[in-house]
């Protein structure tokens, strides 16, 4: 692998890329951030013109290897940083990891899409994190969590997920994890966590900035 800094390219918002990001300064891995702040930038001028296979954002470009797709880059940054244990250690681990990934997303997913809704807005987002998907899956997050401090017992990618989950759902209304205080004891670790703390005190980190009817993560402001 190419000793240069990488190029991780993204969006200027939180979206997708915000979990790529924390997980580039947990693993300690030298980047250059190319942010694309027009759509003319990105798909009139790079998307085709890059080399990549499967053309998308966010990406990495590290010397000669060119990967696109958030799963791809989440999988690859603790190769680069040689904190490969983020991925499971052992076989049986490493698919323990990959379930809990999927659920995290599902978690994402459900909040994300009831963000974007047009009717009412504050009755849906309600309904969901009280009753709805997102409130089973926070339950069976809440009882994995009783006695570990991360999801499969030592930190992976997974944990990253979640964490971005939490995030979400704290921008829209944080009295709805009161219920649930493993979350939010989850949520204060990964904060503290140094490499975290210092990516979030930096000025490469994007703050979720929410308004009803839209996507909650695509901000340009870092300062709301």
């Amino acid at each position: 692998m190419d000793s240069k800094p990488l190029i991780f390219g993204y969006w200027n918002v939180r979206g997708r890329g915000g979990v790529v990001r924390n997980l580039l300064n947990y693993c300690e891995v030298p980047y250059e951030h190319r942010v694309y702040t027009q759509r003319e930038e990105w798909f009139a001028n790079d998307k085709y013109n890059l080399g990549f296979d499967f053309p998308n954002l966010p990406y990495i470009i590290d010397g000669d290897i060119k990967i696109a797709e958030v799963n791809a880059l989440m999988n690859y940054v603790p190769v680069k940083g040689n904190k490969k244990e983020l991925l499971g250690v052992s076989d049986v681990e490493k698919v323990k990891v990959s379930e809990a990934v999927s659920v995290t997303n599902d978690l994402r997913a459900a909040v994300r899409n009831t963000c974007a809704t047009k009717g009412d807005f504050n009755k849906e987002i309600d309904e969901m994190l009280t009753k709805g998907k997102a409130k089973t899956l926070l339950d069976q997050f809440e009882k994995v969590l009783e006695k570990k401090d991360w999801i499969i017992g030592s930190l992976t990618i997974a944990d990253f997920w979640l964490f971005e989950s939490l995030e979400l759902i704290l921008a829209i209304d944080a009295s709805k994890l009161e219920p649930f205080p493993n979350l939010l004891k989850f949520h204060k670790r990964f904060v503290e966590i140094p490499q975290v703390k210092a990516h979030r005190e930096s000025d490469r980190f994007y703050k979720v900035w929410l308004w009803p009817g839209s996507n909650p993560v695509w901000n340009n402001d870092k300062t709301n």
